[in-house]
């Protein structure tokens, strides 16, 4: 779960970075956020590829892997990041 947190952070960044680079793009996964919609992100560092959604200020992991590297394993009852 570590590397989900980390890769939810790095987005978080990104995102923030994007506010002064490429507002438009900012605003758009701001609403997408706002929303609940499905966001994609690879994380440029591990190549970590996640898509989740908000509840809320909850993040809803819908999968994460790495593309020909063993999958992330999910506790039985989910998890809280």
């Amino acid at each position: 779960m570590e590397d989900v947190k980390q890769t939810l952070a790095r987005f978080t960044k990104d995102l923030e970075a994007l506010r002064v680079k490429r507002p438009q793009e900012h605003g758009k996964l701001t609403t997408k956020l706002m929303y609940g919609d499905e966001i994609e992100f690879v994380d440029p560092q591990t190549r970590l590829q996640l898509v989740f959604s908000m509840k809320g200020s909850i993040a809803v992991v819908i999968t994460a892997y790495w593309k020909g590297k063993p999958d992330p394993v999910m506790p039985s009852k989910g998890c809280l990041i």
